[in-house]
């Protein structure tokens, strides 16, 4: 039975949340530090081949968990909004670390943008996640949404 102390958000408790974003957030963001880590012996550039790698890896782990928690666990797209959300901005966080310990030091300008991308990446990767989940979630309800409209119009 909950507790007057349980925090509920869109239906389910915070638990619920964290719990659902846990495995999508644990292979992402093992995912980006191993891509990190490979950066420091491929002596990959932030900028043309470390940002594009890592904006490709939080797009496919977001259609992913739309596909997990919008669609199979048939949750509601608020949600699905909120654990896309978490999993983005966490990774983008974990993303704006790893960049700061590999590169910083090679210019103070560019070491300064590193410090803000502490508040930046996290937002928009949380942004991002949000946006991709909500358009996969639209894409896998699109032929019952034509269906009806179908029935509608005839």
């Amino acid at each position: 039975m909950p507790s007057d102390t349980d925090v509920s958000l869109f239906g389910q408790p915070v638990a619920w949340y964290v719990e659902a974003a846990e495995w999508p957030l644990v292979a992402l963001s093992s995912s980006l530090s191993l891509l990190y880590l490979a950066s420091f012996w491929l002596q990959l550039s932030y900028l043309d081949w470390l940002q594009p790698l890592v904006l490709i890896l939080q797009v496919l782990v977001a259609v992913v968990t739309a596909y997990l928690v919008g669609i199979r666990q048939g949750n509601n797209w608020k949600q699905l909004f909120v654990v896309c959300c978490l999993v983005g901005s966490t990774a983008g966080l974990v993303s704006a670390l790893w960049a700061l310990i590999h590169y910083a030091g090679t210019s103070l300008v560019f070491t300064i943008s590193l410090i803000f991308n502490f508040v930046t990446e996290p937002v928009w990767s949380g942004l991002l996640a949000a946006a991709v989940s909500l358009l996969t979630l639209a894409f896998f309800h699109l032929p019952r949404w034509t269906a009806g409209w179908l029935e509608l119009n005839h």
